[in-house]
């Protein structure tokens, strides 16, 4: 599973810059707290695993949070 894979990556280095985006970059450590957040917000709109969801989020820090919280 992708968010597995994003686990290992804050753990193992958690201060590399996993994203760089135009107005910020995220480390690994901060991306997973992000997704975290993300994914228990989707949790409280009743989203359920093999729920379809369509990103309108261009590619960005943002992208990736949505993202794996989507795949958590």
């Amino acid at each position: 599973m992708l968010y597995h894979v994003l686990w290992r990556q804050a753990e193992s280095r958690p201060e590399n810059i996993a994203v760089a985006g135009e107005r910020r970059s995220v480390s690994y450590a901060q991306l997973l707290r992000e997704v975290r957040s993300c994914a228990a917000f989707l949790q409280q709109l009743n989203f359920k695993p093999q729920d379809p969801i369509i990103l309108g989020v261009p590619p960005s820090p943002e992208f990736h949070v949505v993202f794996y919280a989507g795949c958590a």
